[in-house]
């Protein structure tokens, strides 16, 4: 990425410079953040980020410019691709954040299912990081996803009270909105359709669905309930509800893989999940540590 003009960059296609773009983050945070305490606290975080990416890589010495360059360049099939992305953006003009996406979409690597949601979901959620007023660029990226049909494609066919049952009959799950995010970053790899992901965004804040409508997450009961026992037993009020109300919105709500096929769980093997039973390995299980509530 080099500069065309004053907050204007031009990217290689489909590539991100992560050099390139810690050190315009830097900078800019020298520019336009005035308070000391703040630009400290914007510091660390891209600087934490900067390190966390290098020791993932093997950085050779000594290489010519060129060839060091592109060391630090990922693409949309790189694990972090999508924070750097949305570190990248926050230095963009509004104008040209949409043209981007666009080039990106057309050049990924992988599902486009996978890259429209994590479009939606990782990219506002990243933003966020940088501290610096980034509120246009926000806007920008949510008025793509809102242009590419990425949400809310079953409610152009069915109401919301066709799908969920009414609050005044089944109350509400509590599920603080940092967590309500946080899982549909953590969950939308494990959904197979754009439709899916609608029913979820519902769920997850709360409701319970009617009739034979189910969201299916393509993995085992227990790592999702055991992400779910996590949240409800952190001491940061995260999942407010008794066990046995989480229990009943989850045999309600979701179908799990079972040997290949999408099933149902027993409110008993829910409430043993829920306890710990078939508790993943350290290595499996989701880990709510990256987890930041305001």
């Amino acid at each position: 990425m080099k500069k065309d003009s004053p907050d204007v960059y031009v990217k290689d296609p489909y590539v991100i410079n992560v050099r390139n773009c810690y050190n315009d983050i830097k900078e800019r945070t020298q520019q336009v953040i005035t308070s000391v305490e703040r630009k400290e606290v914007a510091l660390q975080i891209i600087e934490l980020e900067f390190e966390f990416f290098c020791s993932q890589i093997s950085i050779q010495q000594n290489l010519p410019y060129r060839e060091d360059s592109k060391q630090y360049e990922i693409n949309t099939n790189h694990e972090t691709f999508y924070k750097w992305l949305a570190f990248y953006l926050t230095l963009q003009k509004p104008a040209i954040i949409q043209s981007m996406l666009t080039a990106y979409s057309v050049g990924k690597i992988g599902p486009v299912f996978n890259f429209n949601n994590k479009i939606e979901f990782r990219v506002p959620l990243f933003m966020e990081f940088m501290i610096f007023d980034h509120e246009t660029q926000d806007y920008a990226v949510q008025y793509w996803i809102n242009q590419n049909n990425y949400a809310n494609d079953i409610f152009a066919k069915k109401s919301i009270s066709e799908i969920f049952i009414d609050e005044s009959v089944k109350p509400k799950i509590r599920i603080a909105p940092e967590v309500q995010n946080y899982l549909k970053l953590k969950l939308t790899e494990y959904l197979d359709s754009n439709e899916q992901k609608t029913l979820l965004l519902g769920v997850l804040e709360g409701l319970f669905l009617k009739g034979n409508e189910k969201v299916f997450l393509n993995l085992k009961a227990n790592l999702f309930c055991d992400l779910i026992k996590q949240l409800h037993d952190d001491n940061r009020l995260l999942i407010t509800s008794s066990k046995k109300q989480i229990n009943e919105w989850i045999c309600n709500n979701f179908l799990f893989d079972k040997k290949g096929i999408p099933g149902l769980i027993t409110p008993s093997y829910c409430s043993q999940l829920l306890s710990g039973r078939e508790e993943p390995s350290i290595g499996r299980r989701f880990e709510i540590k990256d987890l930041t509530v305001k």
